[in-house]
């Protein structure tokens, strides 16, 4: 009698509305298994240093290989995990340079977890525990890598839908790195965010605010710091698209701006006030079907504290911190432009072209450093 009791508490409170049988009934339970490789073309000039000197240019054949799967019980509870090629310890770059590195003569390539989670879902909340993808929305990787995968605990929630508006409200905890004590002197990332959404006459309106607080980060990644710092980045972002026809149109401004006070003598008199950044972006189509073709533009200006370096993308230049026997990518204090050309060449297949050109806005020595980029990359995926 007990035992039905608990039964019956529990699916009361989860609000089913359906016996355990019909739950199993009505959802797909079984493994499902998913994947990707790209090959890319990729090459380098004009970059920079800030003594002045350029580096030499720079042409690199690379791959990557993703595989995952997801598992559901029901409709609410699933877990999944994801492995990857790459350097595990550089979490900004999966890709691997052939002949490169640990590659050469044709040695074997690392693999990693990139993702291993458990969910619960029931709308309008869901929340995970674990290592998965960055949770909350952005339309471009200039404040977080698609290839960063956070660990610790998410959770969202879908506050109104209504009159064709809708309020999404979420927040997560991720430990960045454990010192192995007490929680509150790990490095770690707390983070809030709001979304809300307008439709409008062929297309819609977004706003986003977040706040993210980062705790006690290291200023180089990798165990080379030099001292440990806080951020406390303040985000912003409207956005609208417009439908034509079988096709969107999208164009918007991110606005960051750090909070957090620096002191001069640990950053410098140079770097000290350069804590925001903007983002502009245009996007046309998407790339989902058989001859599917998307552009996309983006303009940049990101003072050196706008963002975490060494979280963001790694695609614009080839700044890093490789001298510092580090593997991140030092993709801050720079102002620059992405193009984009995507085509969609089967249902499973597209190319996708990129062109990079960036200036740093503050010289750390006699020069600005520079960079231009190219790469071509072949994506395929099941």
């Amino acid at each position: 009698m007990r035992k039905h009791l608990w039964w019956v508490a529990l699916c009361t409170l989860l609000g089913t509305g359906l016996s355990g049988q019909e739950v199993l009934d009505s959802v797909d339970t079984q493994i499902k298994w998913r994947g990707d490789f790209r090959f890319r073309v990729e090459h380098d000039w004009n970059s920079r240093r800030p003594d002045g000197s350029y580096r030499a240019d720079r042409s690199r054949l690379r791959y990557r290989l993703r595989l995952g799967f997801s598992k559901a019980w029901d409709a609410n509870w699933s877990m999944g995990a994801q492995i990857r090629s790459g350097n595990i310890m550089d979490q900004q770059g999966p890709h691997l340079t052939i002949g490169g590195g640990q590659n050469a003569e044709f040695g074997l390539a690392q693999i990693g977890f990139e993702k291993a989670y458990l969910l619960y879902k029931k709308d309008p909340s869901w929340i995970w525990l674990g290592k998965k993808e960055y949770p909350f929305y952005k339309e471009h990787e200039l404040l977080w890598n698609d290839n960063v995968f956070p660990e610790g605990v998410a959770a969202g929630h879908r506050l109104l839908e209504k009159n064709n508006y809708s309020l999404k409200v979420g927040g997560a905890y991720f430990i960045v790195r454990s010192n192995g004590q007490l929680l509150n002197l790990d490095s770690y990332l707390l983070t809030l965010q709001t979304l809300q959404q307008w439709r409008v006459h062929q297309g819609w309106w977004r706003y986003h605010a977040s706040l993210l607080y980062f705790h006690q980060m290291p200023n180089i990644p990798d165990g080379q710091q030099e001292y440990f710092m806080d951020y406390t980045i303040l985000t912003q972002s409207l956005y609208r698209q417009w439908s034509i026809g079988k096709h969107s149109l999208r164009a918007g401004l991110d606005l960051y701006l750090n909070l957090s006070q620096y002191d001069e003598a640990l950053v410098g008199s140079a770097l000290q006030r350069e804590r925001e950044g903007v983002v502009a972006c245009l996007k046309w189509g998407q790339l989902k079907q058989k001859g599917d073709w998307t552009f996309h533009a983006y303009w940049t200006y990101l003072e050196r504290f706008a963002i975490v370096d060494f979280l963001a993308q790694n695609d614009w230049a080839r700044w890093d911190y490789s001298g510092l026997n580090a593997s991140g990518s030092r993709l801050s204090n720079l102002h620059g432009i992405e193009g984009r050309v995507g085509w969609q060449a089967t249902d499973f297949l597209n190319l996708v072209l990129r062109f990079y050109h960036v200036e740093q806005i503050v010289a750390l020595d006699a020069f600005t450093e520079t960079g231009t980029r190219i790469r071509i990359d072949l994506n395929a995926k099941f």
